[in-house]
């Protein structure tokens, strides 16, 4: 009898956090990383960015207004189409309360008339329990790997 009600109270309590609202809806550093760039690169609308930076970064994005704009400035590669891949991340699961985690990202598509794979980092943060792009980290060396 014991074995039985400890494995009904092991199946109500997991079905039970599966009823949250909140819980499992926070997305992770990479996942956020990831919907930041393909806002950028592949649905091309900065106002769908936003929800992934921090307030410094929101404001130059917004003063850029095109995300063609922030592809060239901000990141200093304007590619289309875009593909946007998860390269790394300097988090895991156990790491999930680092102050900081670096998230590498490929991006692949046409600059001009020559196919060109790059890669770009960010740097992400928690705000209120839930990641944003903090910082991008411009590298001074493009990576064009066919």
């Amino acid at each position: 009898m014991g074995v039985m009600r400890v494995l009904w109270m092991a199946i109500l309590s997991f079905s039970l956090l599966g009823c949250g609202d909140s819980f499992g809806s926070r997305l992770t550093p990479e996942r956020t990383a990831v919907a930041f760039f393909e806002a950028v690169y592949i649905q091309r609308d900065i106002n769908q960015a936003l929800p992934y930076v921090t307030d410094e970064i929101a404001s130059q994005l917004k003063h850029y207004r095109l995300a063609s704009q922030v592809q060239r400035h901000l990141f200093g590669l304007y590619l289309e189409p875009a593909e946007v891949e998860l390269s790394d991340s300097t988090g895991n699961f156990f790491g999930r309360n680092q102050a900081d985690i670096l998230v590498t990202i490929k991006l692949s598509g046409m600059k001009g008339n020559k196919k060109w794979r790059d890669i770009r980092q960010v740097k992400l943060s928690q705000f209120n329990k839930e990641w944003r792009v903090k910082e991008i980290i411009m590298h001074p060396w493009p990576s064009n790997a066919n």
